[in-house]
């Protein structure tokens, strides 16, 4: 067996990852920043396994790789790797789908409250030296948790934990998935809504969604119309859920009063002419809401036993119909 990892110069952790690789014998290689197809299929000449942290394995590239009869995609989502290709020409995909989340949802909860307190805010008014301005306390509303609806579009296990935590701070939390039984979303102590309910209901709005043709874009200009006026947005999923141009238009029209995200459609984002980049309103972290040290090593070692042994420690990726 021969196994092949794809990464990049700047992986978290990669010592940590040769070092899991090397303990078990198996001949094992690092493809560093494969930026093109051809990258990707010459580094996967006479490999086995191919394990991918984000580097994409398109249908043509699948094609290509005649030897590799399983890709372990290292993350919790699988749109890297188009699943129904490589399902047609034998290739098991497996993924990872619950080493990081607490991680995610403890960073969801983090940008809810600093959106919500506006703590981006206010620390770069202290910077400024701006603590005796009269009033500056007073320029956003800030309003009471307890008070406010926390809508979720998506109920899986991120969503799940999610729930546990906004119940703590005795917000209504209301879920769309029509993949989810009412029942399992009532079972979480959350209502369960259609999500013309979510959109307008909600005073905070969260996507936890995998990317998949049908969530591509999913909430663009007609949903953010028919949210409540400044509503606040938080995506930790997927940044392509979001119809980047609606939401710019949505937080310059004052729709959505505050924007925090970990995920964007097109990774890394470094796009300084967008709306979002001068913003006030917006809180961005470049998705590492995954990350501890704890989900790290689980990631690790759960990727490594997937990659030697097949399923036993991940489960099959699948994309929603």
């Amino acid at each position: 067996m021969r196994i092949v990892l794809f990464a990049y110069q700047t992986t978290p952790h990669i010592d940590e990852w040769k070092k899991a690789f090397s303990a078990n014998g198996v001949p094992f290689d690092i493809a560093y920043d494969a930026s093109d197809d051809n990258d990707i299929v010459n580094a996967c000449k006479d490999a086995d396994v191919a394990v991918t942290l984000i580097t994409p394995f398109r249908r043509e590239v699948l094609g290509r790789i005649k030897s590799v009869k399983r890709i372990v995609i290292a993350a919790m989502g699988c749109d890297c790797v188009d699943v129904k290709a490589a399902e047609k020409l034998g290739i098991e995909v497996l993924n990872i789908p619950d080493y990081a989340v607490e991680e995610v949802a403890v960073h969801q909860m983090a940008l809810m409250l600093a959106s919500l307190r506006h703590i981006n805010i206010y620390s770069d008014y202290i910077k400024a030296g701006k603590w005796t301005d009269p009033d500056f306390a007073l320029d956003f509303p800030v309003h009471r948790l307890s008070g406010l609806t926390y809508g979720l579009i998506g109920f899986g296990r991120i969503a799940k934990k999610v729930c546990t935590y906004l119940h703590a701070f005795g917000m209504k939390v209301i879920a769309y998935d029509p993949y989810v039984p009412a029942e399992e979303i009532t079972i979480s102590k959350a209502q369960p809504a259609t999500l013309d309910e979510v959109l307008s209901s909600s005073d905070v709005i969260s996507p936890n969604l995998p990317l998949t043709a049908e969530s591509r874009h999913m909430i663009g200009r007609r949903q953010f119309d028919a949210m409540k006026p400044g509503v606040v947005i938080v995506n930790t999923g997927r940044g392509a859920v979001i119809d980047h141009e609606a939401l710019c238009e949505a937080i310059g029209s004052g729709k959505v009063s505050a924007f925090a995200c970990d995920v964007f459609e097109n990774e890394p984002f470094n796009d300084m002419t967008s709306p979002l980049m001068k913003s006030d309103r917006c809180i961005m972290t470049p998705h590492i809401a995954y990350l501890s040290e704890e989900s790290m090593s689980e990631l690790i070692s759960k990727t490594v036993s997937a990659a030697l042994y097949g399923s036993e420690d991940a489960e099959n990726a699948k994309e929603r119909p």
